[in-house]
């Protein structure tokens, strides 16, 4: 695997000789295994090495605690995200096709990344929101800003008319409501308010798309 940052932050040992790089890099893989069936407070230092193959001891020979796993956790969240949404390309905005086209393609991409990696932003989110952490944020960052960028071209294109305060001020607002809404889907999808929906993640995508895009064009 990649060589995250992360991996000098505090808690987490210096792996110098390549068997141990091999045993940490084992570990992370290991504690994502593990994110994709439980929370991380429910996920015990000796499940986790059980699960990487090594002894308790080479946990804390290379992380503090489990605790320590968490900035990577983020930055590996992070790296996927960007990644992926590279991997889409950019919103193509055709001279077909209206706002609320434009909405649910958006929505749908947001939904797709939040969908692939909701077993690490969900450790990710947690600890931001009961550490206060604001490193944490860095991958939700990354969406919003992504989200927000792809739906101010959108309107610069439909809707050139518009002052670029009142389109960036819009975008923002937008971006909010449809990534907040798929995230509660995505990472807490058996608790309220998410429960409250029986509609699936794709399906909510696509309503949201078109709800926010039938607000833009009212703008």
């Amino acid at each position: 695997m990649s060589e995250p940052a992360a991996l000098s932050a505090p808690g987490v040992k210096t792996a110098s000789q390549a068997r141990s790089r091999a045993t940490r890099d084992a570990l992370i893989e290991a504690l994502e295994r593990l994110l994709k069936t439980r929370p991380l407070e429910r996920v015990s230092v000796q499940e986790l090495a059980k699960e990487a193959g090594c002894a308790v001891g080479s946990v804390y020979r290379r992380f503090d605690n489990k605790e320590a796993f968490l900035p990577v956790v983020v930055e590996l969240a992070s790296q996927r995200m960007t990644q992926s949404m590279r991997a889409m390309g950019p919103l193509k905005l055709g001279s077909e096709g209206d706002l609320r086209g434009d909405m649910s393609e958006i929505a749908r991409r947001i939904w797709t990344v939040l969908d692939a990696e909701a077993h690490l932003l969900r450790a990710a989110h947690i600890h931001v929101r009961l550490d206060g952490d604001a490193g944490g944020d860095a991958p939700f960052e990354t969406l919003c800003d992504g989200a927000r960028l792809a739906i101010d071209t959108a309107l610069m294109r439909r809707r050139p008319e518009i002052k670029e305060q009142a389109r960036r001020s819009a975008a923002s607002s937008a971006a909010y409501l449809i990534v907040s809404a798929l995230m509660e889907k995505a990472l807490y999808p058996d608790r309220a308010p998410a429960r409250t929906t029986a509609q699936d993640g794709p399906s909510l995508a696509a309503m949201l798309g078109d709800m926010t895009g039938r607000s833009l064009k009212k703008l």
